[in-house]
């Protein structure tokens, strides 16, 4: 079974309008990061990104709830955010709340998606 069919079961859980928002979702990621490999964390409740298959390596994660999705970054400190959506307080991490599927196609949310992407091939490089 493919991650993405995983994916659609694992969503068959959650409401119609979280499961839109999702989709709209990894569509920007899958066009920012393409090529990017895709692995779902069911226990974890996410799936997330990265240029290679190695966890080490992912930079963004899709964790839906209840009420929104979760856009996150794993390296999500210091990222471009003159819009504020960035939230958290950790050491890397940081995520988005994402509550409608226009906000997800956003070019607000697909500027950070873009950002984290290209400091983790960066960091890749290193």
């Amino acid at each position: 079974m493919s991650a993405t069919d995983e994916i659609e079961e694992f969503l068959a859980l959650y409401p119609p309008e979280i499961v839109a928002i999702r989709r709209a979702l990894r569509a920007v990621v899958q066009d920012v990061a393409s090529g990017g490999h895709e692995e779902l964390f069911a226990r974890h409740n996410h799936w997330s990104y990265g240029p290679t298959p190695k966890y080490s390596g992912r930079e963004v994660y899709i964790c839906p709830l209840t009420r929104y999705v979760r856009l996150g970054f794993f390296h999500g400190v210091g990222l471009p955010d003159p819009a504020g959506l960035i939230e958290g307080e950790g050491k890397r991490l940081r995520h988005v709340k994402v509550w409608t599927v226009e906000q997800a196609r956003g070019p607000e949310v697909r500027a950070l998606v873009a950002a984290a992407w290209a400091n983790v091939v960066e960091r890749g490089k290193d």
